[in-house]
């Protein structure tokens, strides 16, 4: 799975009940894209319990595998702790292609038309994802390079655009707004999402998608 992380140890005090409240407009809203599920546990111990195959951080907050979110309660200290944390589990789940639905082809159709036009980040991006991964397809090179240029380069007007969209999806679907540094970050793992699919937890610590950290939820 991928997961989110705070970053320390500390327990919140806070219980499935209380994080499931915060949570509650969101998890309705999405869960027809989450089709197996928005889980609250109470503990570390309990999302080990659920995932027994996998090595899972001491300081796991939240977390997705095999189609199923899971948050830990008692790591989520606050309503926008636990909102923020979710749109990391189910943006990072859904990846960039569901969450823009029909404009992810217009996205594939646009960079191959900078690439075609030889515009200079666009090429350049494209040349390191090859670098990095070989010959991809047009889907899996397109969200390559929108991970790379959100890294690299995220005042490109692609990259303002693409977080634009990912901003209304976010209010959208209940999950309120984020900072532009972590908004950004947002963008990085939904663009390599399927990439990380079944990637053991111990090779995504070497992957900069894989966890995306945030300030008092440090998700990577």
């Amino acid at each position: 799975p991928n997961y989110s992380r705070q970053g320390s140890v500390e327990l919140s005090g806070k219980t499935v009940a209380e994080v499931e409240g915060w949570i509650a407009q969101a998890k309705a809203k999405l869960a027809p894209l989450v089709q197996a599920g928005i889980q609250v546990v109470q503990s570390v111990d309990d999302l080990r319990a659920a995932l027994p195959e996998q090595v899972i951080p001491d300081d796991a907050v939240g977390a997705h595998s095999s189609g199923r979110v899971y948050l830990v309660a008692d790591r989520i200290g606050s309503s926008r702790q636990a909102l923020r944390t979710l749109a990391h589990e189910v943006v990072g789940h859904l990846g960039l292609e569901r969450v823009l639905g029909n404009d992810f082809t217009t996205l594939v159709d646009k960079v191959e038309k900078y690439l075609r036009a030889n515009v200079k980040v666009v090429a350049e991006a494209a040349a390191e994802v090859k670098r990095r991964y070989g010959d991809l397809n047009p889907t899996e090179r397109t969200q390559e390079i929108m991970a790379l240029l959100a890294e690299q380069q995220p005042s490109f007007g692609l990259i303002r655009e693409l977080l634009a969209k990912l901003r209304l999806w976010l209010a959208k679907h209940g999950l309120g707004s984020l900072e532009a540094a972590e908004l950004n970050q947002l963008l990085v793992s939904a663009a390599r999402a399927v990439r990380s699919e079944g990637v053991t937890s111990e090779e995504m610590l070497t992957l900069a998608p894989a966890f995306a950290r945030t300030g008092d939820t440090r998700t990577r």
